[in-house]
């Protein structure tokens, strides 16, 4: 039975986690908190995730409840405010 069919979570290794020789490797985890941008609804979302996803879902959220144009510049500005995650949110 693979680690698909089987219900225990034994040996199970989280999504963002590889194994490799028997050593664990965590991935990096990215933020961005929206406390920390400048804005005019006091939002105080945080976006935690791989690079990637945290740029997609950051730059969504902006045009969808701050208003922002979606441009590229958007997206670098974004890239910017990322920061490394703590590791209680990682």
């Amino acid at each position: 039975m693979d680690r698909t069919e089987h219900k225990s979570f034994a040996g199970w290794v989280r999504p963002d986690r590889a194994r490799l020789k028997g050593e664990e490797t965590v991935m990096t985890r990215k933020m961005i908190d929206c406390r920390k941008v400048p804005s005019d609804n006091g939002c105080t979302l945080t976006i935690a995730g791989t690079e990637d996803e945290v740029l997609d879902a950051a730059t969504a959220h902006a045009v969808a409840k701050h208003g922002h144009e979606y441009t590229p510049e958007l997206r670098e500005m974004l890239r910017a405010s990322l920061e490394t995650a703590e590791p209680a949110l990682a």
